[in-house]
């Protein structure tokens, strides 16, 4: 019985190492989703504003 106490702690160990890993890495690619979809928005509001800016400078 020890020895399958050792084996499930040895696995359990394995999973947590894995998981902890898989969640760094999730974290990681989050950031970098987060902004890249930041720095998107930031460049299409500021070509949106130049387009508004043109029309209302072109109306009057």
């Amino acid at each position: 019985m020890e020895v399958l106490s050792r084996h499930a702690d040895a696995a359990r160990w394995a999973f947590n190492h894995v998981l902890a890993i898989m969640m760094a890495s999730h974290r990681q690619w989050r950031h970098i989703v987060d902004l890249i979809t930041h720095e998107t928005a930031l460049a299409l509001l500021t070509r949106l504003g130049r387009l508004v800016r043109g029309t209302v400078q072109d109306a009057h």
